[in-house]
């Protein structure tokens, strides 16, 4: 996995982050379920996607 660095007031896709971690959109989803990722959050009832700065955190936890 890569650390890179998101624009702070961007919202994630999960196909975004899949490229930033370098790992499919299922395991994105699976790492999801099982806690490892935050949640995403809903936007407008159906957009999904996370905050950046809370991906930038949990990169710079959880990726060497």
């Amino acid at each position: 996995m890569t650390s890179s660095t998101l624009p702070v007031k961007q919202l994630v896709s999960p196909a975004q982050l899949s490229k930033v971690l370098q790992r499919s959109r299922v395991t994105v989803w699976r790492w999801i379920k099982e806690g490892i990722l935050p949640p995403p959050i809903k936007i407008n009832g159906t957009v999904l996607g996370w905050k950046a700065d809370v991906i930038n955190e949990w990169l710079d936890v959880n990726v060497s």
